[in-house]
């Protein structure tokens, strides 16, 4: 986790400089394989659309970005299915 963290924190990407991963899921080998973010039940509808940057980001680093509410938290099934996916 925390070479993710380190690469947020580079100067020259502003709009996710000091951005912090709530929960970060790595595989056997803990390499990071997804990035779940959770949206609070009083967020507004805009707080569950995605930054643009902050998942393209992800994409850069190989890393898959989720953005869960907690209103609709997918059963454990579906949610390995949401990480794991190829």
């Amino acid at each position: 986790a925390w070479g993710v963290q380190q690469r947020f924190n580079d100067p020259g990407d502003p709009a996710l400089a000091g951005a912090v991963v709530p929960l970060l899921i790595c595989n056997a080998e803990m390499t990071p394989v997804a990035a779940i973010e959770v949206v609070g039940a009083d967020a507004t509808p805009d707080a569950a659309i995605p930054d643009p940057a902050r998942v393209a980001h992800f994409r850069a680093l190989g890393i898959r970005y989720l953005r869960l509410s907690v209103k609709t938290m997918p059963r454990p099934e579906t949610l390995h299915a949401l990480i794991y996916r190829t």
